[in-house]
């Protein structure tokens, strides 16, 4: 049976995974409220259909805003009221993305809310029916089930919309990686063309090669699931999950970095070899 139970992590793994995550999340909301200008609602989606919230992103809300998350994610690391501090991330979280896809903008850093979302689940669990000291085991079991079920979702959807044609007609997709290449140009002012080129000229060249790469990777979407078997079952898809997205970032210059970096976080637990690597060298020294 699937439960929590096959998941056990360590006081100081849990640390250390918070603070990845906060910092990742930090970084994101940074992203959205500093580096860019989103203080309207164009296109309104989700809670921005119920009322519009885009003063959010105005000065002096913003930075406002960011101290609080600040302190939000001092908390979630340290421990320190968790149902308060979930709760006010989540708040933050589902308010910014938001934003960001109301102004037609899907960076899928809406994971992160629903990370937050179960892990405020796990913990109000824990203290309001089990009464349990582990709730940092079934938060990370839910999270992992988050991660896993949007990878599921992303290969249903694909199916869905394209069925089969997303693997026998994937050649087409030279037009996106075009496309992505003069918005790099445009946004990041780096020509990338010649890379470009090649990667769709490989694509066109070889079909074959072609239709197995993405039916390979609409296989290790679809089956994603794998990963709430247990630890283990984690960490070994956690690595097919990571070839993935290595592979499209080779072969058609796409990656998601919140995906990676919480396959990274999650699944991989890279939490466990730095702990390793730090106590070795602690006992070196």
């Amino acid at each position: 049976m699937i439960s929590a139970r096959s998941f056990e992590y360590t006081n100081e793994e849990w640390r250390l995974i918070k603070l990845f995550t906060g910092i990742i999340w930090l970084l994101e909301i940074c992203r959205v409220l500093l580096l860019n200008n989103y203080t309207t609602a164009p296109y309104p989606e989700g809670i921005f259909r119920l009322a519009d919230l885009s003063f959010i992103g105005i000065s002096p809300v913003k930075y406002i805003l960011v101290v609080i998350a600040v302190a939000g994610v001092i908390m979630y690391v340290a421990e320190k009221r968790m149902l308060a501090a979930l709760l006010l991330l989540s708040l933050i979280s589902l308010a910014v993305f938001t934003l960001e896809r109301s102004n037609s903008v899907k960076s899928r850093s809406e994971l992160l809310s629903l990370i937050l979302l179960v892990q405020l689940a796990a913990y109000a669990k824990e203290r309001f029916f089990t009464k349990a000291t582990t709730a940092h085991n079934t938060a990370m079991f839910y999270s992992i089930q988050m991660i896993a079920a949007a990878y599921v979702m992303s290969a249903i959807s694909k199916l869905l919309t394209s069925g089969f044609d997303w693997i026998w007609q994937s050649q087409n997709f030279v037009v996106q990686i075009t496309k992505i290449s003069e918005q790099i140009l445009i946004e990041l002012q780096l020509d990338i063309s010649s890379h470009t080129q090649w990667i769709t000229g490989l694509l066109l060249a070889h079909p074959h090669v072609t239709h197995l790469f993405f039916a390979a990777a609409l296989t290790v979407e679809l089956f994603a699931f794998v990963a709430c078997f247990s630890k283990t079952a984690a960490k070994r898809y956690g690595w097919a999950l990571l070839a993935l997205h290595l592979g499209m970032l080779l072969l058609i210059g796409i990656v998601i970095p919140v995906f990676v970096l919480l396959v990274l976080v999650y699944l991989l637990n890279i939490s466990k070899p730095l702990l390793s690597g730090y106590s070795f060298l602690k006992s070196k020294f």
